[in-house]
């Protein structure tokens, strides 16, 4: 054996040194710092304990106080009118004899909550206040009840009593509870007629911060559990807080509104009313009973219920104030993405029904889109909650999340069904078809930018581009030509110093019916940007342009008259610039050609055509006639003087009315 080896020891820890040596795994990585001088690892370490009182009142069903009282040398008091801990013996789980408040706060891992009941707690685990006992400087217990007066005392985690000067009796008898008569004033026993006080003073050299507990922190999450139940009176002193008059910061909370009160509470601006909707189910899953020293998997009815509000506010935030069994989960959790998956799907789903700008053409919206000016307030209700760490900030579970899903899904779409409801669903399908709409046209500038850069990379042109002399000029024209067959024709006939030919081959692609990715995958559209070389979209600068004007040259038909059409939505879309600046024509060339002796009529339609017909009849006139039936065909000198030459052409300048 080497002499590594040999010197290696294995160290036993006690629950209190495992605790304060590995903190992290209970109370969560440490936050405080110069920017928040505040301890996140005392301030959960305090909320642990004031969630034991939370969860007393819950669990009675009755009406109750719990009144906190933060003190100048940072101990805090937490007393609350629930039935008090239990006073009965108990065991160890080595089977040594002690007291139910000895187990409840002198022993990690001991707790009522193993139990495998239905019901929702907010204790998971046995080890919050007994946690945070071990890590107090001291932690003083007196129980209400039974008309008696029962206490207990801990300092640096050993069991004892205080006596009147403040000296400390440590005890070895851990079923010892100090009883006495119930000498309380009468007020005060009326406001307080059994429950449990608890007066803690965290030991900061457990502690890696410096920073003390947030008492601001604890108070904000009080008032948010004071909306969520209603049977709960909650009153705070703060004697850290000290007003201008000199007196402490008081306050009280109780609140009937639930979770649209706070909702209200948390918003303003609001475009719809508050929505509010509950649901409750139970389903089986299975758990681990470990009541026999065995560990047996058994399945047990888990109950589960959900209590939300939402509405959409004249923003563009989104804001969850979620809570699981009223703990404040600040990351959230599957409880928050069950309702987000449940909420996109219903919408959509009713969305699809009803006409709200929705074309059948358009994607869905995505939470994204929803989320915007979306607030929400979510208190949902599980036993034994799985959440994903011991500070409970976010909730876990895949079973969790399918159960939450159906039950959001399910009263969702019962309230977006009734019909007195359907104003609200239109306000909401227009806030979120708008929001949709603009993230489509930003991530499709995007598309369009990044193709930009990608052809921008590539200097050269186009291989059929028959390219001018002069470019960059004022007078420089590039020519869009229907097809190989008419380049002959336009090629002969044009001014080779100033107008450039592009031919297309085929039909162009109509833009509106197509993804910004197969548009600008498309060979022709690319040829086009290439030949501008002045960028796409909002990034189209004509000023850059190769050419300062561009003609649509395609055959007189209506095929012609189709495919102008697209290339012209085209530019609308791509080049609007060049568009709504008046660079874009068509070019006007003869659909028939009339000769009468040595002069020539061109007539543009059949309407041009026939009346010049009834004309040349009257007066007995010979002429012949050839139909241009394309560019191709209509000749060098044709194409010259009607669609080229600037001192005789006709081309038809493209203008935009009211957009809208």
């Amino acid at each position: 054996m080497s002499k590594r080896k040999e010197s290696e020891k294995i160290i036993a820890l006690t629950q209190r040194q495992m605790l304060i040596k590995r903190i992290n795994i209970w109370y969560g990585r440490e936050l405080g710092d110069a920017q928040n001088p505040y301890s996140t690892q005392k301030t959960v370490a305090l909320r642990e304990i004031i969630d034991n009182s939370i969860d007393a009142i819950r669990k009675s069903g009755e009406k109750g106080k719990i009144k906190i009282t933060f003190n100048e040398d940072y101990s805090v008091e937490c007393y609350d009118s629930g039935g008090g801990i239990p006073t009965a013996i108990g065991k160890t789980s080595d089977g040594q004899p002690a007291s139910s408040v000895f187990l409840a706060l002198g022993v990690m891992n001991a707790g009522s909550n193993y139990t495998n009941e239905s019901g929702s707690s907010l204790g998971t685990n046995g080890v919050g206040g007994s946690g945070s006992q071990l890590l107090s400087e001291y932690t003083r217990v007196e129980v209400y009840r039974d008309k008696k007066k029962y206490s207990l005392d801990f300092k640096d985690g050993n069991p004892g009593i205080f006596d009147n000067k403040g000296n400390f009796e440590p005890i070895s008898d851990l079923t010892y509870l100090k009883v006495e008569k119930d000498d309380r004033p009468a007020d005060e026993k009326k406001e307080f007629p059994s429950g449990t006080k608890i007066l803690i003073k965290l030991n900061d050299d457990n502690f890696k911060s410096k920073y003390p507990f947030n008492a601001d922190d604890l108070i904000e999450r009080m008032r948010g559990v004071a909306f969520l139940v209603p049977s709960l009176t909650i009153e705070i002193i703060n004697h850290l807080n000290k007003l201008e008059d000199g007196t402490s910061q008081k306050e009280l909370f109780q609140f009937d509104g639930g979770v649209s009160q706070l909702l209200e509470y948390n918003t303003n601006d609001r475009i719809i009313d508050i929505i509010s909707l509950n649901k409750e189910s139970t389903f089986e899953e299975e758990t681990m009973d470990v009541s026999s020293n065995k560990a047996i998997k058994t399945t047990i009815e888990k109950e589960i219920g959900v209590d939300f509000a939402f509405t959409y506010c004249n923003d563009y935030e989104y804001e969850v104030d979620s809570y699981v069994n009223t703990i404040k989960t600040r990351l959230n959790g599957f409880h928050v993405d069950a309702f987000e998956k449940a909420f996109v799907k219903v919408f959509n789903d009713k969305f699809r029904s009803i006409r709200c700008g929705l074309l059948k053409s358009d994607e869905d919206p995505i939470f994204e889109d929803f989320a915007e000016g979306l607030h929400v307030v979510i208190s949902a209700k599980i036993a034994e909650p799985e959440f994903t760490n011991q500070i409970k900030e976010e909730l876990g579970g895949k079973k969790a999340l399918r159960e939450f899903t159906k039950l959001y899904t399910d009263v969702l779409e019962e309230w977006v069904n009734q019909n007195k409801n359907l104003d609200d669903v239109r306000k909401i399908a227009d806030k979120v078809v708008t929001a949709s709409k603009n993230r489509i046209k930003a991530r499709e500038a995007q598309q369009i930018k990044r193709e930009k850069a990608r052809l921008e990379r590539s200097s050269s042109m186009p291989e059929k581009l028959i390219d001018c002399e002069i470019t960059h000029s004022p007078d420089s024209e590039l020519f869009i030509v229907e097809g190989d067959s008419a380049l002959g024709g336009l090629k002969s006939s044009r001014d080779s110093r100033l107008q450039a030919l592009l031919p297309l081959r085929g039909k162009a692609i109509n833009v509106l019916k197509s993804t910004n990715k197969k548009v600008l995958a498309n060979a022709e559209i690319q040829s086009i940007i290439k030949c501008l070389d002045a960028g796409v979209g909002v990034d189209f600068d004509l000023e850059k342009a190769r050419y300062q004007r561009v003609i649509i040259a395609t055959d007189a038909d209506p095929d012609g008259s189709n495919i102008a059409m697209l290339v012209l939505v085209i530019f609308y879309k791509l080049f609007p610039a060049m568009v709504e600046q008046g660079r874009l024509y068509k070019a006007c060339t003869p659909l028939f050609i009339v000769k009468e002796g040595k002069e020539v009529h061109y007539c543009y339609n059949d309407e041009e055509y026939e009346n010049l017909l009834i004309r040349l009849r009257a007066k007995n006139a010979k002429f012949t006639v050839t139909r241009a039936k394309g560019l191709g065909e209509t000749g060098a000198k044709v194409l010259h003087e009607t669609g080229m030459n600037p001192e005789t052409r006709t081309i038809q300048r493209i203008t935009i009315g009211d957009i809208e």
